[in-house]
């Protein structure tokens, strides 16, 4: 009962793209009537999730790759990330900023 779970990547690939694209679409579109601290914490699992498992990185730039370098880098879409001054977004903000830059080093 106490010996680790083994995961397999084609498990995990598909989890950790979809809470790629779920940060995204909220960094980009999060209603007003959502809880956005739940935005922060999606952001910090994410950012945790890719810092201890070396192949999530990988995943995202399987399917992320020219989004990542062409359109989520262009300085006109991060000024849309700013333009929130909910509190819980703007403390997720920095931590989706680390996310691409980890992706992309």
């Amino acid at each position: 009962s106490g010996a680790p779970v083994q995961v397999t990547e084609n498990c995990l690939r598909p989890k950790v793209c979809a809470m790629f694209t779920r940060l995204v679409n909220l960094m980009l579109h999060c209603p007003l009537s959502m809880e956005t601290s739940s935005v922060f914490k999606l952001a910090t699992v994410l950012h945790l999730v890719i810092s201890g498992i070396p192949p999530a990185v990988q995943f995202i730039l399987d399917d992320y790759e020219e989004e990542l370098k062409y359109i989520l880098a262009d300085p006109k879409v991060k000024c849309r990330f700013g333009k929130r001054h909910d509190f819980f977004i703007q403390m997720a903000l920095p931590v989706f900023e680390d996310i691409i830059a980890f992706c992309l080093e």
